[in-house]
């Protein structure tokens, strides 16, 4: 069965359903055959498809009959679930055999896991190998990188640093939007100082040893080139005003070297280092700074 993909561009070539002098009693089931074209491309292409399979192994059932993927091919579904990793897609045309399982990447590269996100829509172009899936109009992501929005909040509790993640000063909820700091929580933790190499993050966080005015992230790999973020003092009764900005930094951390999400904090009055320290931040008092931007 043709399909809108199998037209011509060249008006005089389309010649299949309505020939040259074809008889009278023919053109109505030519007319038939084109509306059913559009209508089923319409389907595919404009999501009525709801995604079956799994969450990670997704099947698609299409409206068309196209047996084979031609570069370019678009189709937009509804996603009936959140993906945790790398993403296949399996396409079954109309009345044919399921092509077989296809990788899905985004911006050439496979998928990690939230890229998809149940109820949203996609669309999935197919670049002669893999498909690609577009943005959905709810979608949180650039480049492999996730928005994240949350409040990092140091305080020192009896002599003691402490730190929680949570959305934003006095919520006490950690949020849908940390997730790309591993281990991040909205309990309140003993703050890690020891020597980077062999002190492990607690809670998603760690102050530097070599950098104490550095609060490291415990995040994926980053690529500096792609960093999009900000920080902004939600909160800070030190006694020290203070300025903060996000910076991606090669560090090793427990004895892995990557680039991760680091927050700096200077005086704002002299640009001077200001050190995590409980001499800086003195018992009873808190740091609260919020973080908006992306990470991979």
């Amino acid at each position: 069965m043709a399909e809108v993909v199998s037209l011509s561009t060249t008006d005089a070539s389309n010649t299949a359903r309505f020939p040259e002098g074809q008889a009278p009693s023919t053109v109505n089931n030519g007319a038939r055959a084109l509306e059913g074209m559009l209508a089923r491309n319409i389907r595919d292409t404009q999501g009525y498809i709801t995604a079956g399979g799994t969450a990670n192994a997704i099947t698609i059932a299409l409206n068309a009959t196209t047996a084979a993927a031609a570069v370019g091919e678009a189709i937009r579904f509804k996603a009936a679930a959140t993906n945790t990793g790398a993403v296949t897609v399996t396409i079954t045309p109309s009345g044919g055999a399921p092509r077989g399982a296809v990788a899905v990447q985004r911006d050439g590269a496979a998928l990690t896991g939230g890229e998809i996100v149940s109820g949203a829509y996609y669309t999935l172009e197919y670049d002669g190998t893999q498909y690609q899936l577009s943005r959905s109009s709810n979608d949180n992501w650039i480049k492999g990188q996730k928005k994240q929005s949350f409040a990092i909040n140091l305080t020192n509790t009896a002599g003691t640093l402490q730190h929680y993640t949570n959305t934003a000063f006095e919520n006490t909820a950690l949020g849908n939007f940390a997730d790309k700091v591993s281990g991040a929580s909205a309990s309140a933790a003993n703050t890690p100082t020891g020597a980077d190499a062999s002190t492990n993050f607690t809670s998603g966080w760690k102050i530097s040893a070599t950098d104490t005015e550095r609060l490291v992230a415990n995040t994926a790999a980053q690529t500096v080139a792609d960093m999009i973020g900000s920080c902004v003092i939600e909160y800070n009764d030190t006694g020290t005003a203070l300025v903060v900005y996000p910076v991606f930094a090669s560090r090793n951390v427990n004895g892995t070297t990557q680039i991760r999400l680091e927050i700096g904090f200077r005086n704002a009055s002299t640009g001077a280092k200001f050190p995590l320290t409980t001499a800086n931040i003195a018992a009873g008092k808190v740091i609260a700074v919020k973080f908006v931007g992306y990470l991979a």
